[in-house]
């Protein structure tokens, strides 16, 4: 990574998501802003389709941010473009003989009087300006979480009225326990207003037993009377046949 590409890539006027591009290829480059990524690494790295890698590369290239140029291996099969990040420029510093000497594993003579240059280098925790999807540009959104609804429940002051508007009908006992199934059959699940739904329960069940006969029951309660095998008729083996 050069310091000089970073700080000139950071410093162009474009769309967020060619910035970002322009970005991950300053972030490849040498101090002459030149580097060959891939657009598949470049599109991992970004999260974002490698068709729109292409996309934005022209784009910068349209706006005169970069330049590219096609590589070949020795078979003549492509391989991955060379870039020019056209706004970096490396200018090193004339060497001076009498001043600097070849680095050795002992030391490394510096020069009192020469001018020190501190490059402020971007902040690796700046992050990134939002992306703004360009004109037909789908953008990618994470579904959203559904709420769980809660359990259908009344309160026990509900139940006590209950109990009292039908005292001539039910006992205490069978109120609660018809109240108790209404609340944990599935249909429950489809209103909000769980104390009407009860008491419409309550209503058609009072209406179907006029005289205080017993509530309906679930299936679990053997709503649901054992079939009883009837003896076999002989005449009607005959007219069967043999087996």
């Amino acid at each position: 990574m050069s310091v000089q590409a970073m700080t000139w890539a950071w410093a162009q006027p474009c769309p967020p998501t060619s910035k970002a591009v322009l970005l991950a290829l300053a972030d490849h480059a040498d101090d002459e802003g030149v580097c060959w990524p891939g657009r598949k690494g470049l599109a991992e790295k970004l999260r974002i389709h490698d068709r729109n890698i292409t996309r934005h590369l022209s784009k910068l290239e349209r706006m005169g941010l970069i330049r590219s140029e096609e590589r070949l291996r020795a078979d003549g099969s492509r391989t991955s473009n060379l870039y020019h990040l056209v706004g970096v420029i490396y200018l090193s510093p004339p060497l001076d003989e009498s001043v600097y000497t070849p680095w050795t594993k002992s030391s490394r003579p510096l020069d009192e009087n020469a001018e020190t240059r501190t490059v402020i280098e971007p902040s690796l925790e700046e992050t990134l300006p939002p992306v703004v999807p360009l004109e037909g540009e789908k953008v990618p959104q994470g579904k959203p979480t559904a709420k769980k609804k809660p359990k259908p429940s009344v309160s026990e002051g509900f139940v006590v009225k209950m109990i009292k508007d039908y005292a001539e009908v039910w006992s205490e006992k069978q109120v609660r326990e018809t109240v108790a199934l209404a609340l944990s059959h599935q249909a429950a699940k489809k209103y909000d207003e769980w104390e009407l739904y009860v008491k419409g329960w309550l209503r058609r069940d009072a209406e179907r037993n006029p005289n205080g006969r017993q509530p309906r029951a679930s299936p679990s309660q053997g709503a649901h009377k054992p079939q009883v095998a009837r003896d076999p008729d002989p005449a009607w083996d005959r007219l069967r046949g043999p087996a």
